[in-house]
C-alpha cells in the first residue's frame, strides 16, 4: 500500500499513435529528444522527476535567497551533517558538477579509480582528468543479495601492483548497474579497512543510499533491527567523504551536496565551487531548493516509504515476468532492467536491440525508458547485456499505472519479432546517447497491431494533447 495520500494531481499526457510516430521521427528516433508532452509514462530516469511532499512544498515557500549565509543554507547544512556526520558540506546544483569537482581535486592523472560501475558522466569526468576508471564489481548472480558489492581481492590486487597507483575508491550505493543493486555493510567495512591502511581516499556516491539502507536492514542479519538513518550514519563513518544527489532518493527536483572530513579537500572543493558553480553557501542552488531538499533527504529515510519503494519495484518486476518479459534479477532499488538482447533475439548487438525496444515501447504505449547498451556504453565488460532501463520516479506512478505499462510491454512482447533494429546515423562522443540520431533498419520500427488504431493504455477523464 502507498504510505501517502494524493494531495495534488497532474493531468496525464496521452498522445495518439500517429502523433508518436511523427514526434519520434522528428526526434531522430532518440527518445531523449522527444518532448515530454508526448510521453505518457516517463521512465527515462528517477533523477529530479519525483513528486515532492506537502512538507517539501511548504519548506520551498520559506526559501531565503540571500547570496551568502542564507538561512536556507544553514538548514540544508545541518540536515546533511546530521545524516552523514561529515565535518564539511558544500551545496551544489546537481551531482555531475560535484563529480567534476571531486575528481579534479582527488584524482591524479594516469592513476586508477576503482568502483562498482560508473555513471556515464562520472566516467567521462574521470577520463578528462586523465584517470582510468576500473569496474571491480562482483559478477552478478540471480540469487545474490548484494550484487552491488566489489571483489575485495581485486581491490587488494590493484593496490599491490603499485603502478599505476590507485588514487580513489569510488563506491556507488546502490550501484548504478542493473537497476540499483545494493552494497552490503560488510563490503563497505572491508573497503574502508583496506583504503585506510593504504591511505587511499574512499568516497561514496550516495545518491540512492537510503534505498541501500533498506536492503541492508532487510538482508544483513546483524542490521535487522537498525533504522535506515542509523545504517546511513554507520556507512558514512567508514568513508572519507561523499557526494549525493538530492534529485534521486532525496525526491527533490534539483540539488546535491559534496561532503568530506578532509579540511584540505574541502578548501580545494570550495575554490572549484566558487569558480564554476557559485558561493559556498549556495553552489548554484536556490534557497527554495535547499529547503525542499533538506526535508526530502529525511523523508527518504522513512521506513514506510522505503518499504513501499522497494516493494513497488519488486511488484512491477513480477507483473513483467508473468507477461514473459526477461528482466534482470534480483530487481534493484530504482529501476527494472529488461534484457532486450534476449527478448529481441532476432537482432544482434549491432542492431541496437535495447534502443529498438525503447522506440517500440514508446510507439505502443507512450512509454519512455533509457537504453543501457551499445549506444550508452555504460558497461564495457565482456558479455555485457543490452538492457532497457525503466526507472520509477519516487511517489509518481500508482499500481494501476504499472499495470498499464506492463500490458503495453506485453503487447510488444507478443509481436517482438516485428521490432526493427536501429542504425546509428549521427553521434557526438563521449555522451552520444543524449543527442544521437538513428533510423530504423526496416521501413517501420514497430508496425501497429491494429492497422493504425491507437492501442496505448487509455484512462477515462484525461484529455488528449
Amino acid at each position: 500500500m502507498e504510505p501517502f495520500k494524493i494531495k495534488m494531481v497532474e493531468e496525464m499526457s496521452i498522445s495518439s499513435r500517429s502523433e508518436r510516430e511523427r514526434v519520434l521521427k522528428e526526434a531522430g528516433y532518440n527518445p531523449f529528444l522527444v518532448p515530454a508532452k508526448y510521453v505518457t509514462y516517463d521512465l527515462l530516469t528517477d533523477s529530479g522527476t519525483g513528486s515532492m511532499s506537502c512538507l517539501q512544498w511548504a519548506a520551498f515557500m520559506k526559501g531565503d535567497e540571500s547570496y551568502a549565509g542564507a538561512r536556507s543554507f544553514l538548514i540544508f547544512d545541518k540536515t546533511a551533517k546530521d545524516i552523514t556526520g561529515f565535518h564539511h558540506v558544500l551545496p551544489i546544483h546537481q551531482a555531475r558538477a560535484a563529480e567534476r569537482i571531486l575528481f579534479h581535486v582527488v584524482v591524479k592523472e594516469g592513476s586508477l579509480v576503482l568502483g562498482n560501475g560508473f555513471l556515464d558522466t562520472a566516467k567521462v569526468h574521470l577520463e578528462r582528468c586523465g584517470a582510468i576508471p576500473v569496474n571491480i564489481s562482483v559478477n552478478p548472480s540471480k540469487s545474490g543479495d548484494f550484487n552491488g558489492d566489489i571483489q575485495i581481492s581485486l581491490l587488494e590486487r590493484y593496490i599491490a601492483r603499485g603502478k599505476p597507483e590507485v588514487s580513489l575508491m569510488y563506491l556507488s550505493v546502490t550501484s548504478h548497474r542493473n537497476g540499483g543493486q545494493p552494497v552490503s555493510m560488510a563490503c563497505v567495512k572491508a573497503i574502508s579497512q583496506i583504503c585506510r591502511k593504504n591511505q587511499i581516499p574512499f568516497y561514496l556516491e550516495a545518491s540512492r543510499l537510503p534505498t541501500n539502507c533498506w536492503f541492508v536492514t532487510s538482508r544483513e542479519r546483524a542490521f535487522a533491527k537498525r533504522q535506515p538513518l542509523q545504517i546511513a550514519r554507520e556507512m558514512f563513518a567508514l568513508c572519507d567523504g561523499c557526494l549525493m544527489s538530492a534529485k534521486k532518493d532525496g525526491i527533490c527536483n534539483t540539488g546535491a551536496f559534496l561532503a568530506t572530513n578532509s579540511s584540505a579537500h574541502h578548501t580545494l572543493f570550495s575554490q572549484h565551487l566558487i569558480l564554476a558553480e557559485g558561493f559556498v553557501t549556495y553552489g548554484g542552488m536556490t534557497g527554495r531548493d535547499m529547503e525542499a531538499a533538506a526535508v526530502g533527504l529525511m523523508e527518504a529515510l522513512d521506513e514506510n516509504y522505503l518499504r513501499f519503494r522497494v516493494e513497488s519495484l519488486a511488484r512491477f518486476g513480477e507483473m513483467l515476468k508473468k507477461r514473459s518479459v526477461p528482466i534482470i534479477e534480483p530487481v534493484g532499488g530504482y529501476a527494472i532492467c529488461i534484457d532486450a538482447g534476449t527478448l529481441l533475439s532476432h537482432l544482434d548487438s549491432s542492431a541496437n536491440p535495447a534502443w529498438a525496444l525503447n522506440c517500440a515501447l514508446y510507439l505502443e504505449g507512450g512509454i519512455r525508458g533509457s537504453e543501457e547498451g551499445h549506444i550508452m556504453k555504460t558497461d564495457d565488460s565482456p558479455g555485457s547485456k543490452q538492457l532497457l532501463r525503466l526507472a520509477l520516479p519516487g511517489r509518481v506512478y500508482t499500481y494501476t499505472h504499472l499495470q498499464h505499462i506492463s500490458d503495453a510491454i506485453a503487447s510488444v512482447v507478443a509481436r517482438r519479432t516485428r521490432v526493427s533494429g536501429m542504425r546509428l546515423m549521427e553521434s557526438s562522443s563521449p555522451l552520444r546517447h543524449f543527442t544521437a540520431v538513428l533510423e530504423p533498419i526496416n521501413r517501420e520500427i514497430f508496425p501497429s497491431a491494429t492497422n493504425g488504431k491507437d492501442t496505448a493504455p487509455q484512462q477515462n477523464g484525461y484529455r488528449r494533447h
